[in-house]
């Protein structure tokens, strides 16, 4: 795995240009910082990429995001099984900024409507991968929802979160499937922190 640090432009770069070998495998809290500060021009990009990162989720997990998904009572978000993760019940605490951005994406909403609508229902998918190549753009990053969760991941484990609440905030089959996201990662003492708000000030 190339290191962490051995793509840091001085300038924006066109990321499909790069040579395969370049690519990042996953992105360092500041790196995600200068993600979600170029997001922040978009009110719907701002909460996407922070509904990604922070609930590790693939993309057909996002559009079908139902209003009625997100439980205030509970505090928690369900995530609907797709062909790649499993069914979860997801912590909305992670975040005070998430949180209130959340709530407005519900705010005067009915429970079965799609939580971002699009011309025809929900959002299409093809949307978030325009998001994303607009952030590779202006970022010089590789932006993709497998960078992203293998961003969270390593985050989750960086502030001391064991193998099972990794495996369960990316709804992944197995163990051996986390082992594969975090190859070289080292496992530091068990915590419960979450690396959003320390992400969100580097990108104040």
């Amino acid at each position: 795995m190339n290191s962490v640090d051995s793509l840091q432009p001085t300038r924006p770069l066109e990321v499909g240009s790069l040579p395969t070998e370049m690519r990042k495998t996953y992105l360092t809290k500041q790196e995600m910082g200068r993600i979600i500060k170029v997001a922040k021009g978009n009110e719907r990009h701002f909460l996407w990429i922070q509904m990604i990162y922070s609930f590790g989720l693939h993309i057909s997990e996002l559009v079908f995001l139902r209003v009625r998904d997100v439980d205030w009572e509970k505090n928690l978000v369900h995530i609907g099984s797709s062909k790649k993760s499993a069914t979860r019940d997801l912590s909305l605490t992670c975040s005070l900024s998430l949180r209130r951005l959340l709530w407005f994406a519900c705010e005067r909403k009915p429970g079965d409507e799609f939580l971002f609508s699009g011309r025809n229902g929900n959002v299409h998918p093809r949307t978030i991968q325009k998001m994303f190549s607009k952030l590779e753009k202006e970022t010089g990053l590789s932006v993709s929802i497998t960078i992203l969760r293998r961003s969270l991941a390593t985050h989750l484990r960086e502030v001391g979160w064991g193998r099972k609440k990794i495996q369960h905030q990316l709804g992944l089959s197995s163990a051996r499937s986390v082992e594969a996201l975090l190859s070289g990662v080292p496992l530091p003492s068990q915590g419960d922190s979450f690396p959003l708000d320390e992400i969100l000030s580097l990108a104040a």
